[in-house]
Order: C-alpha cells, then sequence, then structure tokens
C-alpha cells in the first residue's frame, strides 16, 4: 500500500501481483489491485477485479466498506471508492460516511 500511497504505481502492481500469486483468494489485494488499474487508466480490469473483491468479502461489515472507501477516495481512485460505498451503503443505507464519499467520488 506504501508505494502505491507514494505512487509508485508499477512497484505496487508487481507486488500486488506477487501477493495473488501466494493466495489468489486475498480479496482484499484484490480491493487495491483494482483501485491501482484505475488510477493506470484500465478500467475494465479495475472494474472486474472490485467486482471479484466485492463478492468474495460481501457482505462483510459495513466498516470495511467504509474504511477502504475512504481510503481509496484519498488515494484518488474516485471509480473504485464509490463503488465499495455504493456495496457499503446496500448493508448500512443511511452510514454517513459512506453517503459523503458515495457523492464525492467520482467514476473515471
Amino acid at each position: 500500500m506504501i508505494d502505491f500511497l507514494n505512487g509508485e504505481l508499477d512497484i505496487a502492481l508487481d507486488g500486488y501481483t506477487r501477493a495473488l500469486q501466494g493466495d489468489p483468494g486475498n480479496h482484499r489485494v484484490r480491493l487495491f489491485l483494482g483501485a491501482l488499474l484505475e488510477k493506470r487508466g484500465d478500467s475494465a480490469r479495475s472494474v472486474a477485479e472490485l467486482d471479484y473483491a466485492i463478492a468474495g468479502l460481501y457482505p462483510a461489515d459495513a466498516a470495511l466498506w467504509t474504511g477502504f472507501a475512504a481510503a481509496f477516495l484519498q488515494m484518488g481512485a474516485g471509480g473504485a471508492a464509490r463503488r465499495l460505498a455504493e456495496t457499503g451503503l446496500t448493508l448500512a443505507p443511511s452510514d454517513p460516511t459512506l453517503l459523503q464519499v458515495r457523492d464525492l467520488a467520482q467514476p473515471r
């Protein structure tokens, strides 16, 4: 995650790829990979990774979706943030943080 935050997208991509080779079912890594792919402009792969991760984690506690959505918004992955906020809102429709992230996040 540090590489992603520092804008080292190639290094982060390599790390996420290696992590998934060791544990293909790591849905949290797939969330970060989806956000990273969005930042790199690969929308189709981003959506596929996010959908796969969401399906694997759902219906996790709404706090999980809130945390990841807010983090991705701060990291500049608005589409990923919005997708996760909308997932969280299916569990907690009036959650103020999820509503705010959804409204602030602009899909790319």
